[in-house]
């Protein structure tokens, strides 16, 4: 409830430049207008009240309309609103206002960065009422984490530069996206190094990236259409359809206004020319016809509905193309440019207007700077003005659907923006895509390890799977490298180059993950019809994705034994996705694999002197559940059956550190399908006979209720015991699917199995086994079943999240946990609250208890979805344990130790290296690859 109502603030008191709907209707100046306060209040009430419940019933949760009605009176007063409006004549004073209030708020400058400032100030302290008044000093950084994924904050940093009186362009050069959090205590830590264990490369970007792509579209509009697939979490939501030709629309605007604040750069008196007049100087430039510009803008301007006015994608791409061709004044090959900076810049259509001599920032950076500076300077020119609002209000439309916000937690929710978020591929190729994502992440100086997550090569067989793999490597490695050699050309044309000389190179690690599955035929099997022979894998229950999973596997294995080095850079396997998708039992033969050293080699055969290293395993589990039992079953199940062993990971894990207590309020009834609840009992027995010390948990009531569902789920239990079950459960993880299916000793299939089951037949384990295989028990397996959460369920689920705990914690396995994601995704109220403190107390209190040390590091796992990097994600933990009270030099002591833990614990082999030797082991490698694709054996001497 904390969290819901410090988004409903955040959301009213941005309305104008993060609703949509204010696109359409100008609110602010019918506001303005009323200058009784019997109209204002008669407006705000109805008429406005009525279309801002329709703008936040989907995303926003209202306890009360006296609230809503409140809280539009404090964020725009009646006074107010007639005085920074004109009385409504004038409604751009009010946003710059607005922008102006948040960024004194949130944005101040400290060590050459722009940051945030989470500290109370002296005027906020005067001002009793001031906007989030309720949320003072270190609070600031919860509204912060949620802003920052409501709306594109960089206008918020623009309007704090230039009303701070920094007015010239290479200040940007202290802003390249993201808000600088960390204090300067905190900076000094990280700055020792951090490693980066959690990303997914194909999400490493920022949403900057993502608008610049969409600023420049491709003429057959692929950037767009692709994006616009993905609709179904849009419509829930209620986000207006159509959203591609605003967009298309904003980047012509774009390059129209763009093209204006380039022509008055130069002009010694910018007010000589109005952008109305300017628009009027260069009709001769579109073959005569400027009309079918005007008419748009003017659309533009007054917030028309483009699909209503019958304009289509072809049409605006077209004009488009007019624009962007008539008013380019710089002519260039991206080709030959060396510096990715330049490269990224060179792929914006503003280049050919701006040129892409400015290294210090994005080119929609300086956009933004230079439009806001012109509205400070001529806020007479209202049209100029209104058409830079009608840009945000897309530009933050388009960013509401690819950062996740607070709406609904879970991965399904969360896949969805993930698939629109990566949809959108700066570059034309392979190259400049991993470039561009590589030379972001390595922006930050504090990376030391870089591992990213890519997902196997498609193939329908283990030689094409290798050479997929192969080929995607020489991209990323290529990318790598050249980022790398401008790394080295800063340091050398630094004036303090020699400092720099012992520093060493970034690493960079490779972990291939599995896209975790659902089998969609899930109750269409019969063990009975298959066989191996015929390969008919579909008969059993996720046969056919374990086969590629398995096929995949063993390319990745015999490419990294094969070309020599390799196995230094391709570190580690995980398995990603929704986590309902798929139980643990269907990776761990993979897993095994991957650990079992008799199908390893140890020396690369034609280079004796290296060594092949380990892969290390990691596993998303306990991250999204149904059930408490079943996220820690899942995570038991991937520590003890996939041989996890001391420096192994989790990804996430939330399960082990959210509150019992919280949860079990939240969720008193679940529902889960009748197998998981059976199985999750059956763990619970299982770790009971094992010895665990589970009190208070009545072993006849528990395997009176096993029974009892699985009576539902056999329809006979004859022959039927606890253990039968609990062993056919745990067979599971023994084989692949089907190898042990040819015990089960049934002459026919009618004798007992289908509709013809006998009751009087007895059941075996070789059956049970087989169940798990048919259609007609797998339906019963499936059906959904609600489950009261009792008081005597959360003592259980308390115990064995202690039990779970301490096996984690003495096995040596390493949490891998993401702040901002987990807050989004997972049973966490708001980022302070976050379970990692749960996790780890050394050095916090003086609690010894095994289940309080387990190791965990911090990570970003998808910043693009949740707008943050690695710097920020330490940040917001820091922040959280100064809120609970902890003195700050523990603190500091906890988070460096938890940063060296990430480095300890990261695949990569650590090594000191210089970045000329990096660059030239890596071109070494690339020849590798190379060879190996041209039928060589992947050795170079």
């Amino acid at each position: 409830m904390y969290r819901e109502k410090m988004d409903l603030r955040i959301k009213l008191a941005t309305l104008p430049f993060c609703d949509f709907h204010f696109y359409f209707q100008d609110y602010i100046s019918l506001i303005g207008s009323k200058r009784s306060s019997s109209d204002y209040k008669q407006y705000m009430d109805k008429d406005f009240m009525e279309q801002i419940l329709i703008s936040l019933n989907p995303t926003q949760h209202i306890n009360q309309i006296d609230e809503i009605s409140l809280l539009l009176e404090k964020f725009y007063p009646h006074k107010q609103m007639i005085e920074f409006t004109d009385s409504g004549k004038n409604p751009e004073r009010f946003f710059i206002y607005r922008l102006k209030e948040l960024s004194e708020l949130f944005i101040t400058h400290r060590n050459g960065k722009v940051a945030l400032k989470y500290w109370e100030s002296s005027e906020e302290k005067k001002n009793a009422n001031s906007i989030f008044s309720a949320y003072r000093g270190i609070y600031k950084v919860t509204l912060w984490n949620s802003l920052n994924r409501m709306m594109c904050v960089d206008v918020l940093v623009m309007i704090y530069l230039l009303t701070n009186g920094m007015e010239e362009e290479y200040v940007l050069q202290a802003y390249h996206g993201l808000v600088y959090l960390p204090d300067t205590q905190l900076e000094k830590v990280l700055g020792k190094g951090v490693a980066e264990t959690h990303l997914h490369l194909s999400a490493s970007g920022q949403f900057n990236l993502n608008w610049q792509k969409m600023m420049s579209p491709e003429p057959q509009g692929l950037s767009l259409e692709v994006i616009n697939k993905y609709t179904y979490m849009d419509k829930l939501t209620g986000k207006k359809e159509g959203l591609q030709l605003y967009t298309i629309a904003a980047a012509i605007m774009r390059l129209v206004m763009g093209a204006y604040l380039h022509f008055i750069q130069g002009s010694t008196s910018p007010s000589k020319q109005s952008f109305l007049s300017y628009m009027n100087s260069i009709s001769h430039k579109f073959s005569g016809n400027a009309q079918p510009l005007n008419s748009l803008i003017r659309k533009i301007y007054d917030g028309s509905d483009l699909l209503n006015e019958g304009y289509d994608k072809k049409q605006l791409y077209q004009l488009y193309e007019d624009v962007r061709t008539s008013l380019s004044e710089v002519d260039f090959e991206i080709e030959e440019i060396p510096n990715w900076s330049a490269r990224l810049a060179a792929h914006d259509s503003l280049s050919r207007i701006f040129g892409i001599g400015q290294h210090y920032t994005s080119l929609e950076n300086l956009f933004m700077f230079r439009a806001l500076r012109y509205i400070l300077k001529q806020p007479e020119d209202s049209i100029f003005s209104k058409l830079f609002r009608q840009y945000i209000l897309i530009k933050n439309e388009q960013f509401s659907r690819m950062i996740q916000s607070n709406y609904i937690r879970g991965l399904p929710y969360f896949s969805n923006y993930f698939a629109k978020a990566t949809s959108v591929e700066v570059g034309n190729d392979d190259l400049h895509k991993y470039g561009f994502l590589l030379h972001h992440q390595l922006q930050s100086p504090n990376i030391k390890k870089l591992e990213i997550r890519i997902k196997p090569a498609e193939g329908s067989n283990v030689a094409v799977i290798k050479n997929g793999l192969v080929k995607k490597l020489v991209f990323i490695f290529t990318a790598f490298k050249q980022v790398l050699e401008e790394q080295q050309a800063d340091q050398s044309s630094s004036i303090i180059s020699e400092q720099y000389s012992g520093i060493s190179a970034p690493q960079l690690g490779i972990i291939y993950h599995f896209i975790k599955q659902p089998d969609y035929s899930r109750i269409e099997k019969c063990w009975y019809d298959y066989s191996e022979n015929e390969r008919n894998n579909e008969k059993l229950s996720f046969k056919q994705i374990q086969v590629k999973y398995k096929q995949e596997m063993i390319a990745i294995r015999e490419i990294r034994e094969q070309i020599t080095g390799l196995s230094e850079f391709i570190v580690g396997i995980d398995a990603a996705n929704i986590e309902t998708f798929v139980e643990p039992w269907v990776f761990a033969p993979i897993f095994r694999q991957a650990r079992n050293s008799d199908t390893h080699q140890l020396i690369y055969r034609n280079s004796p002197k290296r060594s092949i290293k380990n892969l290390g395993l990691t596993f998303h589990v306990g991250e999204d559940f149904r059930h408490m039992l079943t996220g820690l079953r899942h995570l038991d199940e991937v520590i003890e059956h996939f041989q996890f062993r001391a420096g192994d990971r989790i990804g996430h894990g939330m399960v082990l550190g959210v509150e019992v207590e919280k949860w079990c309020n939240r969720n008193r009834v679940v529902i889960l399908p009748r197998i998981e609840m059976l199985e999750n009992l059956l763990w619970v027995w299982g770790m009971c006979r094992d010895g665990s010390p589970i009190t208070n948990v009545d072993i006849a009531y528990l395997e009176n209720k096993i029974l009892q569902i699985a009576e539902k789920i056999y329809r006979s239990v004859n022959g039927i015991t606890v253990y039968l079950l609990w062993s056919a459960y745990q067979n599971k993880f023994e084989e692949e699917s089907g190898d042990t299916l040819s015990c089960i000793d049934v002459p026919t299939r009618n004798e007992w199995f289908c509709e013809q089951f006998n009751d009087e037949k007895r059941w075996t384990k070789q059956r049970l086994i087989g169940a798990y295989h048919c259609k007609c028990y797998l339906t019963n397996m499936q059906e959904p079943v609600e489950v009261e959460i009792t008081r005597e369920d959360e003592l259980l689920i308390e115990q064995m999240q202690v039990i779970v705990l301490k096996k984690v914690s003495k096995d040596g396995i390493i949490i891998e946990t993401n702040p901002t994601s987990n807050t989004a995704i997972g049973e966490i109220e708001n980022i302070f609250e976050h379970y990692i403190h749960n996790l780890n107390r050394r050095g916090l209190s003086n609690e010894l208890a095994v289940e309080k040390g387990v190791m965990v590091t911090i990570n970003t796992d998808d910043p693009v979805v949740f707008n943050t990097n690695i710097d920020n994600e330490f940040a917001y933990i820091f922040y959280s344990l100064h809120e609970k009270g902890y003195a700050r030099e523990d603190i500091l002591q906890w988070i460096d130790h938890i940063r060296e833990t990430g480095l300890n614990s990261s695949f990569i082999e650590t090594k000191h290296i210089s970045l000329k030797d990096q660059i030239i082991e890596i071109n070494v490698l690339i020849s590798c690859l190379k060879s190996y694709l041209n039928g060589g054996m992947g050795t170079v001497y």
